[in-house]
């Protein structure tokens, strides 16, 4: 937060570890996100006082999720779906909503591309949305540069707006 009050930087990566519980899930998987939120708070609540909260975009995420069962240790295993958490100031995001489901199963949910309701013949969210729709927020989805060297999807999800 101090260097992009100061002009310095526009973006960090803060990276959070203790979430890989193969055994003993609860006792310490639910702690350590409890942590994990406490420094976003901490975050934001610097990033209020210096007075660029308005300007500032937090992408909460994991690169897997954990299984929706235990496993013989009391522990969760890796999953192939995940979720995303964004908190930032209302003329980037609507929000107070959630996008995107699971089945039963923990097995992601297609949505319409236009509206984002479920929908079986939808599209699957993928961090390549995620990404293009940011991209869209931060006013850089249409700049070539960034399109042409770094494509993602070809439709903006209406994700965040």
């Amino acid at each position: 937060a101090a260097a992009a009050g100061a002009g310095a930087a526009a973006t960090a990566h803060i990276e959070v570890g203790g979430f890989d519980t193969h055994d003993d899930h609860d006792a310490r998987h639910y702690p350590r996100l409890m942590d994990y939120l406490a420094a976003v708070d901490n975050i934001i609540s610097d990033a209020s006082a210096r007075g660029i909260a308005d300007n500032l975009i937090i992408v909460m995420g994991s690169d897997f999720a954990r299984t929706n069962k235990y496993n013989n240790d009391n522990g969760k295993d890796h999953w192939s779906h995940t979720s995303v958490m964004v908190w930032a100031a209302p003329q980037f995001i609507d929000g107070n909503r959630v996008v995107g489901a699971t089945d039963d199963n923990q097995v992601s949910r297609r949505v319409n591309p236009n509206t984002l309701a479920l929908d079986n013949n939808g599209v699957k969210l993928t961090p390549e949305y995620i990404h293009q729709a940011l991209r869209s927020v931060a006013g850089i989805d249409q700049n070539p540069a960034v399109a042409s060297n770094f494509p993602f999807a070809e439709q903006v999800l209406p994700i965040f707006a």
